[in-house]
């Protein structure tokens, strides 16, 4: 039986438009789709109002998005959506309250955890992580790499400052891949691959010149895999 599939998007909407963009053109190259209706029905709940899952995490805000993250989970369940993604690196920090909320066939795929098997099936031994003072603060990619015994490089204090500044001017349309480009060309001798590890760096990534992991492509590779 195939699944449907349900996306909590709108953190943000531009990253959650670059994500299905990604999603039906591998579709369609996996699947070899020719007309609409070989294509899969998918649901999207674009939960924009979610309160900023970095200064919740930081302690900025009392906010708690859990609730927004949650209530979207439960409308896509209401239309029958069992196979759910999350194109969201830093809301994953509340995946375990969502596993205890969701259905008991409803499956969530963890964008982080699959991003570490993937590097590890590939070989790649010394990542950069980009990612958000969120994200960094939780340790998500640290509890996943550390499966697999994979060491990952971070940025320093004040580049991870103008990540965070990249990724919220992102958001509006403003950012600059000049400016992404120049962290990374600072880390590429250490690493041997950079993790964009928030869904608004993708999209200011054409400069980058060193090689690339998107989270949200091995998420789209995953949704597909587990349809059927």
């Amino acid at each position: 039986m195939t699944r449907k599939i349900g996306i909590i998007g709108g953190m943000g909407p531009l990253a959650t438009v670059h994500f299905l963009n990604l999603f039906f053109y591998n579709y369609q190259k996996f699947h070899d789709s020719k007309k609409d209706q070989d294509f899969p029905e998918m649901s999207v709940e674009f939960a924009c109002h979610t309160p900023d899952r970095t200064s919740y995490i930081i302690g900025q805000s009392n906010q708690n998005p859990a609730k927004s993250i949650i209530t979207a989970l439960k409308k896509l369940e209401d239309i029958e959506a069992d196979l759910i993604a999350i194109p969201c690196n830093t809301a994953h920090f509340f995946f375990e309250e969502l596993e205890k909320k969701k259905l008991g066939d409803t499956k969530i795929i963890h964008m982080i955890d699959e991003t570490a098997k993937f590097c590890h099936e590939v070989g790649y031994k010394k990542p950069l992580l980009l990612a958000s003072t969120g994200t960094f603060t939780s340790g998500l990619y640290e509890k996943s790499f550390n499966k697999f015994a994979i060491e990952l490089k971070v940025p320093n204090a004040d580049d991870q400052i103008t990540i965070m500044n990249l990724i919220r001017e992102t958001k509006v349309g403003k950012g600059d891949s000049i400016r992404l480009k120049n962290i990374t060309d600072k880390y590429q001798n250490g690493c041997d691959v950079c993790i964009l590890g928030c869904t608004e760096l993708p999209l200011i990534s054409s400069a980058i010149t060193t090689p690339v992991i998107d989270p949200m492509l091995i998420l789209c590779n995953s949704l597909i895999s587990n349809m059927f």
